[in-house]
């Protein structure tokens, strides 16, 4: 919570009539502008207990907008990536200053321009405020799953290790080829079909491999600054490791939407992860995994070259065969007992149109069933009151979405 109830405006988004505005412990809140008033960058406001209105408009300010200042953080004969108060900004190189890094920078964040290098002080430090974010939280060593682990999706396997696993085990080859090896790869599909799962299998297959896990929502943030300084710190720790690192980012469409007509927050995440796709050549040992069930809602420049330029599609309805094998796999997996009279292919043919997560559920459901009868084996009954039991939700979900669609 801030330390009192008034705050100074630090900027005004006028096309969705929201401040972003500063207390005095110096945290930031994107608020929406209820005073009523002519509101302008430095003016004092009053802001209700939620932090989510700016309510009066105590004084009319004199607050310093001024441009930012940052520090140099990488650069390349074209580019360079400088760290302000809120986040990283990529930016051209510029021809008249002789710019290195570690230097103190004064730029203009709206024109994307470094203005010039500020001599004689000390480069500012933002770590302080980056301490109470853990990284930890979203990565993990042991990943768990791995190929073993999925039944069917044969030619999903294969492309898989082609544009992730086989980039990242063998860097030194394709420099040595000449080639640059893919560092962004989108997983797009309906929900179920496996795209978690599959990163985590990549990750686990890996020699030292670390996967990180985010979940896009999840890491947006209405502190101003706060979603990017995240996602920068995550990037940054993936290339700090020994061995390879998978960021796998589910539902990347909740955070990388298009820019055209969209928030300023989302506006600004897209920036971001731009700036950090592009300066992919800190990362060599990194590669980026999206995940969306809507790829036509991502920001068209994340698809460029360089960046999420590899796609893997994942099916929606899936052969007998395949059903099958994700059948057997899951019972061999997780070492359940089944009875010897069980016939999977039975079931595999009646789930039409069902994903690799509703069969997973099937034998859960079913062990459930054998359970409550009080028995330690699944049975073919146990199977079928499963089946019938989600076949009767998957319709349900279904009438609800036609019903949904009429109604638009």
């Amino acid at each position: 919570m801030p330390d009192n109830n008034v705050a100074t405006v630090k900027s005004v988004l006028e096309d969705s009539g929201e401040l972003i505005v500063i207390f005095d412990n110096q945290n930031s809140f994107i608020v929406e502008d209820s005073t009523g008033e002519e509101i302008s960058a430095g003016d004092i406001v009053r802001i209700d207990e939620q932090v989510q209105y700016a309510t009066d408009l105590v004084r009319e300010g004199g607050y310093d907008t001024g441009n930012l200042v940052g520090v140099v953080k990488r650069q390349t004969s074209e580019r360079v990536v400088v760290q302000t108060e809120n986040t990283h900004i990529g930016v051209p190189n510029p021809e008249d200053e002789d710019i290195e890094e570690g230097d103190t920078v004064e730029l203009n964040a709206a024109a994307g321009r470094i203005l010039r290098k500020v001599e004689g002080v000390d480069p500012p430090s933002f770590e302080a405020q980056e301490e109470e974010f853990d990284v930890d939280e979203y990565k993990t060593e042991n990943p768990g799953d791995s190929f073993g682990d999925i039944g069917g999706l044969e030619d999903i396997k294969e492309r898989v290790k082609e544009v992730v696993e086989l980039p990242l085990s063998k860097g030194d080859e394709f420099e040595e080829i000449g080639a640059k090896a893919p560092s962004g790869v989108l997983f797009y599909g309906p929900p179920g079909t496996g795209k978690t799962m599959f990163a985590r299998a990549v990750a686990n297959s890996l020699e030292e491999g670390t996967f990180y896990n985010i979940k896009g929502p999840e890491i947006l943030n209405k502190w101003y600054g706060e979603s990017e300084r995240q996602l920068r710190r995550i990037f940054e720790d993936a290339g700090d490791q020994e061995g390879a690192a998978i960021i796998f980012i589910d539902e990347i469409e909740s955070i990388a939407s298009s820019r055209e007509g969209s928030r300023d927050v989302d506006r600004r995440l897209v920036a971001q992860l731009l700036t950090l796709m592009d300066g992919f050549e800190d990362y060599d040992n990194v590669s980026v995994i999206a995940a969306t069930n809507r790829p036509g809602d991502i920001d068209q420049a994340l698809l460029r070259p360089g960046r999420f330029d590899r796609e893997v599609e994942f099916p929606s309805e899936l052969p007998v065969s395949d059903r099958v094998d994700i059948l057997e796999t899951v019972a061999n997996s997780e070492d359940m007992n089944v009875a010897d009279s069980v016939d999977f292919e039975v079931y595999a043919e009646k789930a039409e149109k069902w994903t690799g997560a509703d069969l997973k559920r099937l034998l859960n459901d079913a062990a459930v069933n054998a359970i409550r009868d009080e028995r330690t084996e699944i049975r073919t009954e146990d199977l079928e009151l499963a089946f019938r039991r989600i076949e009767r939700s998957r319709k349900k979900k279904q009438e609800k979405v036609q019903a949904g669609e009429d109604d638009g």
